[in-house]
């Protein structure tokens, strides 16, 4: 399944305002978005719980629970990533650790 960010952005191009304030919040705030609470996120894209819902839904996720996991997820593996890559390859490094890296 492609991740819920992409998701996020093709959606946007035929989402409705509010469900465009949603998105804009999470894709600009990622990490506050994957920790907020379904009434924070209503609330700090300036819309409502149950816009909120609707959009997870049309995203393919049964709900706001499945959603949060996703992105908590990709946050997750972004973070990682951006460690892995500011430690670099260097040049004493084995085979497998360049693999791991």
């Amino acid at each position: 399944m492609r991740g819920v960010r992409l998701r996020l952005e093709e959606f946007r191009q035929v989402a409705s305002i509010s469900e465009c304030e949603i998105i804009d919040f999470v894709l600009e705030h990622p990490r506050m978005a994957a920790g907020a609470s379904l009434k924070e996120l209503a609330n700090e894209s300036g819309t409502s719980p149950s816009t909120v819902q609707r959009l997870c839904r049309k995203l393919g996720c049964s709900g706001y629970r499945e959603f949060q996991e996703a992105l908590v997820y990709e946050v997750a593996l972004s973070g990682r990533s951006k460690d892995v890559a500011l430690g670099g390859v260097l040049s004493g490094d084995s085979t497998q650790t360049v693999i791991d890296k």
